[in-house]
């Protein structure tokens, strides 16, 4: 249930942004609101591919749901982090089957022109590496649960 109240966040705040087409200062240049169309991926590079990220994001999205129904507990961390992804995937796959590209809209100076999809995707992808360096480096245990230095060597 939590992942349609984001997509609707999502939707709703892309809906506004595409009717108004808003520029203006929030925090000065460093925080703005700023109306951008986007056909490709992060930072405006691959533009015009708008397909191939459609395809891409569906078959991500349905790989992560499998994933989620048979690797990750109900009710955990995991499994929200996961929620957040999932949230951000289907509301730019929305976006670009619908509009035909992003609608991007929050400007922070130094990352880019992104929307709340985005960022549902980002703390989701940040909360899950935390959680597990975490339990790395739980219980100074790190020398016993990491491989990292016998893969790379």
């Amino acid at each position: 249930m939590i992942i349609v109240l984001l997509i609707i966040i999502d939707q709703l705040s892309k809906w506004f942004a595409n009717m108004y087409k808003p520029s203006f200062d929030v925090i000065g240049d460093f925080l703005q609101i700023q109306y951008t169309e986007n056909t490709g991926t992060i930072f405006g590079l691959m533009q015009n591919t708008n397909t191939i990220f459609i395809v891409f994001g569906i078959v991500l999205c349905v790989l992560i749901g499998i994933y989620m129904k048979y690797k990750v507990p109900r009710e955990s961390a995991t499994e929200k982090c996961f929620n957040l992804i999932l949230a951000g995937g289907v509301g730019n796959i929305i976006d670009r089957i619908f509009r035909g590209f992003v609608v991007d809209f929050i400007s922070l100076k130094w990352v880019g022109i992104f929307n709340f999809a985005d960022s549902y995707i980002v703390l989701g992808v940040l909360f899950i590496i935390f959680m597990e360096i975490r339990e790395i480096f739980k219980d100074g245990e790190a020398d016993k649960k990491s491989n990292f230095t016998s893969w790379w060597i």
